[in-house]
């Protein structure tokens, strides 16, 4: 699926306003600086967010959460938070309820405009060392992602090409998952997966 220059808007200079404005039907778009006054832009890091409970356990994911076997493991938040940036650290805190077990970090953020034009929302977060891969998949809802550390690459594929994803039986909740693994794809395996474009 080609991302449309005309569906990559710059609010660096406030123009928020006018991009709200703008009718954007099932495509997807960028919108670039919208987060940039954010307060948990320039006070959340990986020790900010180790130090909220000392005492707080969560259960992190080795590998790919969406292809591979989920095989979890439980440590506390501040641990997995001091080894994020280890070298051969592969644990995922995915989907993680940041905001249900700390609602004041909601006041580092401002969704106002996106709460206009939504019905039902989620706030979940994903904190991952290099490398933390989420598989293919599709979510039933419309996703916004706020990016607030480092860099996360998107590979969005049209729902035309549906019969080319080897689709999963597997259940995850509120998503269709694929058995095509990026990471490490076999295209002798997913033959027809060369017919994919995103």
């Amino acid at each position: 699926m080609k991302l449309l220059s005309n569906n990559i808007f710059d609010c660096t200079n406030n123009k928020e306003k006018k991009i709200f404005d703008k009718n954007i039907n099932n495509e997807p778009y960028i919108i670039k600086g919208f987060s940039k006054n954010w307060k948990a832009q320039k006070k959340w890091d990986f020790k900010y967010i180790g130090n909220l409970d000392s005492k707080a356990k969560v259960n992190v994911v080795v590998g790919d959460v969406i292809t591979d076997n989920k095989d979890f493991t439980p440590m506390s938040l501040k641990e997995y938070m001091s080894k994020i940036t280890n070298k051969n650290f592969n644990k995922y805190l995915t989907t993680y309820h940041l905001f249900y077990k700390y609602p004041f970090l909601k006041k580092d953020i401002n969704i106002d405009k996106i709460k206009k034009i939504s019905i039902v929302r989620h706030f979940l977060a994903w904190i991952g060392p290099k490398g933390s891969r989420t598989g293919l998949h599709m979510d039933w809802g419309e996703n916004v992602n706020y990016q607030i550390r480092g860099t996360k690459i998107f590979y969005l594929i049209s729902p035309e090409y549906d019969k080319f994803m080897y689709i999963s039986n597997k259940f995850e909740r509120i998503s269709r998952t694929s058995n095509v693994d990026l990471g490490n794809f076999n295209i002798k395996k997913f033959h027809y997966s060369k017919m994919l474009k995103y």
